[in-house]
């Protein structure tokens, strides 16, 4: 990756950010000793993968922290997707999943955080 498009890349993800929390705000005031467990907690009881995603995107805060409540978003949309999936699916979310870990194969606690939602957001689309 060239230096012009990892700038580009933490400029969108910044910006995505920022846009996911003004459109659902976070219940829990970041930066407590307690935040990401309480949303890692709060996503976990939400019932449904776009509620569970959404929260996780509300809270997002750009950085490793995001790994637990993503993480528990995408097991939340996995298992509503699970039953549904053909082997075409599963293919093409194997396929999608190694391109997020590759384009987001930089050092930073951002490209995780990055690399997570890129996940979610894969899974997402079938968790109908």
């Amino acid at each position: 990756m060239t230096k012009f498009t990892v700038a580009v890349s933490a400029l969108a993800f910044s910006a995505l950010v920022s846009l996911s929390a003004g459109a659902a705000s976070c219940p829990y005031k970041m930066g407590t000793a307690t935040y990401i467990d309480n949303v890692t907690k709060a996503v976990k009881a939400q019932k449904t993968c776009t509620s569970a995603s959404a929260l996780a995107y509300a809270c997002a805060m750009g950085s490793s922290g995001d790994l637990q409540p993503v993480g528990e978003a995408i097991t939340k949309c996995e298992a509503i997707a699970k039953p549904h999936l053909t082997a075409r699916d599963n293919a093409n979310i194997k396929a999608a999943n190694a391109k997020c870990d590759k384009e987001n194969n930089q050092q930073g606690t951002m490209y995780m955080s990055m690399k997570a939602f890129c996940h979610l957001d894969t899974i997402k689309k079938y968790a109908k």
